[in-house]
Order: C-alpha cells, then sequence, then structure tokens
C-alpha cells in the first residue's frame, strides 16, 4: 500500500500588504476628487440661500416705499444715552448709535414681533431694546457667514449679528440736517448719494439712474481676517458707520474693493448697518481711518439686491475705475456707478 502525501489545506483569499496599499491610495484619490465638489455643492447651496435672503429684503423695501410713499432712513442717529434723534437739532458730534433700515422693514419681514419690541426714542444700548437687539433674524444672516450665524446673542458685550447692510453710496456723508460750525467737515451735512441716507427718506422718484442700476442692499459679512490691500478699518460698526467724513485737501483716496477684509468685527447687528459699495477713504496714511467694504464669504465677490427686486453676483473683478491722487480726475468704474441713486452713468445690459 502506497504512502498518500497529506494533502495541504487549501490557502485562504485575502489582502496582501501591496494590494491593501493600492485599495486605500484608491479610496484616498476618490475622496479628493469627490471634497471639492461636496464642498462646492454647499456653498452654492449656501449662496443661494442668501440670494433668496436678499430677495426678501428687495420685496420689503419695495413694500415699504408702496406703504409709505419713501424708502426707510439708511438710519437713524441719535445721541448717545439720550434717546433724542438728530431731527431734533441735537449736536450730532456726540451721537452715538443707530437704527438702520433693516429694522424699519423688519414687519415686512414677518418680524412683527421683534420690531414691535424695538424702542426708536431710546439708543441701541438702552435696556428697552435689549429684546429686539439680542434677536436672530435668520433671514439677515448668510449661511456662509459662520461667524455671525454662531455668535450667541450677548446684550452686554454687543448684539446679534447680520451679514447684510444698506448703500449709502460713495460719499462719506455724515450727519442729515446739521450746519453747526463744530469739526466743519466732519459733522456738518455731506450728502449721501447711495440709496440710502442718515436720517433722510428717499422716494422712488429721487433714484434718478433707475431702480435696477442702483444697488440697495449687499453683503457685509463678518470675520476676523486682516484688510487684504487695505489700511485697518474702524472696528465698532455701530458708532462709526462709514469712517470719517471727510475729504482733505492733500490726501490720497483709495477704493475697497469688494471681499476687502476689515480688521476686527463685523457689522453688529443688522438693524445697525449702512455702507457705500465704492469706499473712498479720507485719509488712507492714518491707519484708523477709512469704510468698511462690502465683503462677503463666497469666493470670488458678493451678492447684491437692487432696487428693481433682482439679486446680482459681483465679482471681485468688476470695474473699479481708475482712481488717482485726486478724486476730479479719477475714473469712475462699474462699480462707482451701480453704487449711486443719480449719478447719470450709463451701465450697458451686459454688466457687470
Amino acid at each position: 500500500m502506497k504512502n498518500r502525501r497529506p494533502i495541504p489545506p487549501p490557502a485562504r483569499p485575502g489582502f496582501t500588504l501591496i494590494e491593501l496599499l493600492v485599495v486605500i491610495a484608491i479610496i484616498g484619490v476618490l475622496i479628493a476628487l469627490l471634497l471639492p465638489a461636496v464642498q462646492a455643492a454647499r456653498e452654492a447651496a449656501r449662496r443661494a440661500q442668501c440670494t433668496n435672503n436678499l430677495k426678501q429684503l428687495g420685496l420689503a423695501l419695495a413694500n415699504y416705499e408702496s406703504a409709505g410713499g419713501s424708502f426707510p432712513f439708511g438710519a437713524l442717529t441719535f445721541v448717545a444715552n439720550s434717546g433724542l434723534a438728530l431731527s431734533r437739532g441735537v449736536d450730532p458730534c456726540s451721537y452715538n448709535y443707530r437704527q438702520s433700515a433693516l429694522a424699519f422693514v423688519l414687519p415686512f419681514m414677518e418680524q412683527s414681533a421683534t420690531y414691535d419690541a424695538l424702542n426708536f426714542e431710546a439708543s441701541s444700548d438702552s435696556v428697552r431694546n435689549r429684546t429686539s437687539y439680542t434677536t436672530l433674524v435668520s433671514s439677515y444672516v448668510c449661511p456662509s457667514d459662520s461667524v455671525a450665524e454662531s455668535t450667541p446673542p450677548d446684550f452686554t458685550s454687543g448684539y446679534t449679528q447680520g451679514s447684510y447692510a444698506v448703500n449709502v453710496g460713495t460719499t462719506e456723508q455724515y450727519f442729515y440736517g446739521y450746519t453747526g460750525s463744530r469739526n466743519a467737515g466732519i459733522c456738518n451735512q455731506l450728502e449721501a448719494d447711495g440709496a440710502f441716507m442718515f436720517n433722510r427718506a428717499f422716494r422712488l422718484s429721487e433714484h434718478r439712474d433707475g431702480l435696477s442700476n442702483t444697488a440697495f442692499v449687499g453683503e457685509a459679512s463678518r470675520d476676523d481676517d486682516e484688510a487684504i490691500g487695505q489700511f485697518n478699518f474702524w472696528n465698532n460698526v455701530s458708532v462709526w458707520d462709514d469712517g470719517l467724513a471727510i475729504r482733505p485737501t492733500g490726501h490720497r483716496y483709495s477704493v475697497a474693493r469688494i471681499n476687502a477684509r476689515h480688521r476686527r468685527d463685523g457689522p453688529d447687528l443688522a438693524f445697525l448697518t449702512s455702507y457705500g459699495p465704492i469706499d473712498w477713504w479720507a485719509n488712507p496714511e492714518v491707519l484708523s481711518y477709512g469704510q468698511f467694504a462690502f465683503r462677503s464669504n463666497h469666493p470670488g465677490g458678493a451678492n447684491f439686491a437692487f432696487g428693481d427686486g433682482s439679486v446680482r453676483f459681483l465679482k471681485e473683478s468688476i470695474d473699479m475705475g481708475t482712481i488717482t491722487g485726486d478724486p476730479a480726475t479719477s475714473r469712475q468704474g462699474i462699480y462707482h456707478a451701480l453704487s449711486t441713486r443719480k449719478g447719470g452713468e450709463v451701465v450697458s445690459a451686459d454688466q457687470p
């Protein structure tokens, strides 16, 4: 009888180390390819929601005008802690806090309760305004503006945050209706050429460039980035809304582009915000002077609501004009034209 050799058991199937590494590498490549697409899809959804927010704001402004015959004040200013509006003849140089157009349109944003809790006769730091100023209005927050969205209401350190601001144009106007001599050039009236203005409401007929050619509301996102290519901005926008309202002789001017970053805080509660999309700096050699620029966390530009209710995404590459040392000889670009209500600039259909 022949001896039979034992039959070895069949080898168990499995991965070798090399095969495992290949599989891991393939998975890594797939993730690297898919992740940007997923992030882009999420950003597209956030941008769409932001567009919808601005459409609601544009509709609210139109309804406000239809109901009252004019658009709201760009901002209503008060003397600090006095409860007196500047229209009552008090000295604006001691002014401190304000409510903006976004506060006036709250009833048209289905926020009547928040509006009813606002006391326009009291300053914004008054306890009488605590309820409204610590209420987050979701329609005033862009989903891409994560800092504003995640900031909890805290009346002791500030206010709830917002992502949008109304356009006061290219001129750094400060106080409407004051003609005193104190700090001439700063406290005296410098009329705004944008869609809105402090302590004054414009009628529909005063927007001579056409509502479709005038930016009404834009993004003013909150974050802690440094200014990109700019000097530092005022960081307390609830007080210093758009920098010092002076154009001193001998100083250069520059333009803050879309998405130019401020140094610190963004708009404290959308009720307080009014910016100019074209931001002429009063004195760029002094680092703390200047205006806030419209800005967003969307790649490449920011959303703007126009007077006709449309929402457009203005790219960072928009024509800013050619800025020289003298504003009188500077060439104004498309961005400048869209920021004024009666500048007479012609904007073609394919711009911006």
